[in-house]
């Protein structure tokens, strides 16, 4: 019971918090479950059975994936987003430890407005330099850690140095052709998901989890294992 007791105060706090994806009565029953479920004997998380509608959601038409022909897991997010560089403890234990073979991972910058297109220039600006796994710790880090926002091309130039990057090679990247269309590609995924918050997961393209749904971000990664073994299942 002392589970069940925990997650429902979870709940009144993430309504408390005005989390438009966690309202209580979306998400209370989906915690009891798991709490039922920890009480039990087995005391398993993944001998539940995630209902549509409660912990994700399908996709009214679906979302055309990049990944070929695995299953592809995307996660939105920004670097301007504090719960974003929150959530990616959980994608690196994901990633480490229960991410199922044949799988891989996406991460789709949101736009939804100038700052956040500028954060998402500069994702694709390093995956195009070569320097996306130096430069995105440091990013996130840079913005949430050391509290400097990085909100303009000349202080991320300055930054990127710091990776082997001249500063008119990153401004060069940052404006390309290559990396406005990716932008654009990605704003439209975003769109096409009915994106409303950030970080949120799409599987498969057809699969939404919110944080609020899921009932925490380790738990977003215990669905979206749920859906990709029922996406196998229905492969087979």
């Amino acid at each position: 019971m002392r589970h069940i007791a925990a997650l429902i105060a979870l709940v009144l706090f993430l309504g408390a918090c005005g989390d438009k994806d966690a309202s209580v009565a979306s998400v209370t029953p989906s915690l009891i479950a798991r709490a039922e479920a920890a009480d039990s004997p087995a005391g398993n998380f993944v001998q539940v059975q995630y209902q549509e509608g409660r912990e994700y959601t399908v996709l009214a038409e679906p979302v055309k994936t990049v990944s070929g022909d695995k299953i592809e897991v995307t996660e939105f997010f920004s670097y301007g987003c504090i719960h974003c560089f929150h959530f990616e403890t959980a994608v690196h234990a994901w990633e480490k430890n229960t991410m199922p073979a044949g799988v891989e991972f996406v991460q789709t910058p949101a736009v939804f407005n100038k700052a956040w297109e500028h954060y998402a220039r500069t994702f694709y600006a390093a995956k195009a330099l070569g320097v996306w796994d130096k430069a995105h710790p440091v990013v996130f880090d840079t913005i949430h850690v050391k509290r400097k926002r990085l909100g303009t091309v000349d202080e991320m130039a300055e930054l990127f140095t710091t990776f082997g990057v001249k500063e008119d090679d990153f401004k060069k990247a940052y404006s390309s052709f290559g990396v406005t269309s990716q932008v654009q590609a990605g704003d439209a995924r975003a769109r096409a998901a009915g994106l409303r918050g950030t970080p949120e997961l799409m599987v498969d393209g057809r699969y939404k989890i919110t944080t609020g749904s899921a009932g925490g971000h380790e738990q977003m990664f215990q669905v979206a294992n749920f859906l990709i073994d029922k996406i196998k299942r229905e492969r087979k």
